[in-house]
């Protein structure tokens, strides 16, 4: 994934609330909500315009969440991909955006590429939503590396 800093730091936001003044210049990962990113660039656009806009405004790679709706995902020189939501049994979805952003992080220093990453991502989230305290339920798992 590209967006590496003058030092090689790679940067990555969770965005699903306003950060006032943020721009998305030089961030590696900005993962927004679908709603923060219609409420900054326009109603009217659909997610892959929405991703888009965010591209252009400096973003190496979007994942836009939009719970039970899925994800969207635009890397810069690509195309939007739709990941499905994972049906889930949902009990509370307290702390499921926070899961999330954490499960995707982890698949993508394993090395998934960015749309599998959102797919694991969202099938963790999914099963944290089973239990009523935002961690109980939050999966224990491996992810396997993918090979170089």
């Amino acid at each position: 994934m590209a967006g590496a800093g003058a030092d090689g730091l790679k940067i990555s936001v969770d965005a699903g609330n306003p950060i006032p003044s943020f721009s998305p210049r030089g961030v590696a990962l900005y993962v927004p909500t679908i709603e923060r990113l219609r409420a900054e660039y326009g109603e009217d656009l659909s997610p892959g315009d929405l991703l888009g806009k965010a591209v252009d405004d400096g973003a190496s790679a979007v994942v836009a969440t939009a719970g039970s709706e899925g994800a969207w995902v635009l890397e810069r020189g690509g195309e939007p991909v739709h990941v499905p939501a994972t049906p889930a049994t949902i009990v509370s979805t307290l702390g499921a955006g926070d899961v999330y952003h954490g499960a995707l992080l982890a698949a993508v220093a394993a090395g998934l590429h960015l749309v599998d990453a959102a797919a694991f991502a969202g099938r963790t989230a999914a099963a944290s939503c089973a239990g009523l305290d935002g961690r109980s339920m939050i999966p224990r798992q491996a992810i396997s590396p993918v090979p170089a």
